[in-house]
């Protein structure tokens, strides 16, 4: 993995909300996205840059997501749960009206089951 970065400059990953009728008044009960976070920890070390926005610390993800993404962004990458994939393909599908060419990559413990 190490050695392929080489041509990537900037990631976004994002974690979504746990579902959508999450409640932010008490967003600190949520775990933090430890999967993301150690991804995005392995491509900055190669000297990628990352960005990750929290979707369950923050109300307004897609916006902040939205900012950072643009046509020169390799990928966007997801990690989810089954109760956020139909927030994961709605915003994907905001994603690829603005950028058709960016790659979405789906992990998490829902990909992986399914």
């Amino acid at each position: 993995m190490i050695e392929q970065t080489k041509d990537l400059k900037e990631v976004v990953l994002v974690n979504l909300p746990p579902g959508s009728d999450f409640d932010y008044s008490n967003a600190g009960c949520i775990y933090p996205a430890t999967g993301l976070m150690l991804i995005g920890a392995a491509l900055k070390k190669s000297g990628v840059d990352v960005s990750l926005v929290d979707g369950a610390l923050d109300k307004n993800y897609e916006e902040i997501a939205l900012s950072k993404i643009s046509d020169k962004t390799p990928f966007v990458g997801f990690s989810i749960m089954t109760s956020q994939l139909i927030s994961a393909y709605n915003f994907i599908r905001i994603i690829r009206e603005k950028h058709p060419s960016v790659v979405i990559v789906l992990g998490g413990i829902h990909t992986t089951l399914f």
